[in-house]
């Protein structure tokens, strides 16, 4: 595994805000275990609210398979935005979850353009919403949890298959 992970920002028109890298010792070990959590049931397709006291109006769904999964974050029941997670599996299952990522955000042809040239394995593609029905504040914990969530996706052996320890 590597030391990091990449990060893509986006709009919600699918232009590319910011990019970079993010270190997976970064991160909180009590988020992870939460995130982990969240993420070890045998379903590929897993929702669910955030389990800790003043997070449970924060939701995750992430559809899953090989290293690669969809996900979109809710506050209060509004999306607040969604992530391609492309862990560096199998090259055909990450193009079917990249397209199917593409075709629930696409608003235009040339948008999320920039994905066409990420190469970069483990990534994080995430578009913002800017739903005015989530909160600066909910903004700020979705984007907090979000690299959490990514951090252990990543960092299970196969998040495809729950219940694996890190890899």
């Amino acid at each position: 595994m590597t030391d990091n992970f990449h990060i893509a920002v986006f709009d919600a028109a699918g232009g590319l805000v910011d990019q970079g890298t993010w270190a997976f010792s970064r991160l909180s070990e009590r988020w992870l275990t939460i995130a982990r959590a969240m993420l070890s049931t045998e379903s590929p397709v897993v929702r669910r609210a955030i389990p800790v006291e003043n997070l449970e109006h924060l939701e995750v769904k992430c559809t899953r398979a090989d290293r690669s999964g969809l996900v979109d974050y809710y506050a209060g029941g509004h999306l607040a935005s969604s992530a391609l997670l492309l862990g560096g599996g199998n090259p055909a299952v990450e193009a079917e979850i990249r397209q199917m990522f593409l075709k629930s955000v696409r608003r235009r042809p040339d948008a999320f353009a920039a994905l066409d040239a990420m190469h970069v394995r483990p990534v994080q593609a995430i578009a913002i919403w800017g739903n005015p029905d989530v909160s600066e504040f909910d903004y700020g914990l979705v984007r907090d949890f979000s690299l959490h969530f990514a951090g252990a996706f990543f960092m299970t052996a196969d998040p495809g298959k729950p219940n694996h320890e890190k890899g």
